[in-house]
């Protein structure tokens, strides 16, 4: 579903710009100035084909951008790829390890050591 809203809404977005291009230039606007005097008189026509076109089009466009957001928010958690499982795990083979000497030998090895040196330096 989610894809079909984003076709239309792409083919939607060509058509206005389309649209918007085909339209004729009414008023230079900010950058030529007030316009020409053969346009001062004249009733401009805010019913034409293309304005009423351009408007549901951008209507269409609201819609399906509002639909898409709100599939986007209730659609979940997004997963990497690294984090999706393709196949059956793989077995990995890891050499034997060596037995660990036992605890108890460690401390009694410091014991016999304290043992056979004196306690006190011993003087000449």
């Amino acid at each position: 579903m989610q894809s079909v809203i984003l076709v239309i809404q792409l083919i939607v977005a060509i058509a206005i710009v389309a649209v918007v291009l085909v339209q004729p230039a009414e008023d230079a606007g900010f950058v030529g100035g007030s316009g020409s005097m053969s346009n001062l008189g004249a009733t401009r026509s805010k019913g034409d084909a293309l304005s009423r076109i351009t408007g549901y089009l951008g209507a269409i466009f609201f819609i399906t951008s509002l639909a898409l957001a709100l599939m986007a928010e209730h659609h979940g958690k997004a997963q990497s790829i690294l984090d999706v499982n393709t196949g059956p795990a793989a077995v990995t083979q890891t050499a034997p390890q060596k037995a660990a000497p036992p605890a108890a030998t460690a401390p009694a090895k410091k014991q016999a050591e304290k043992q056979k040196k004196p306690s006190a330096p011993i003087s000449k």
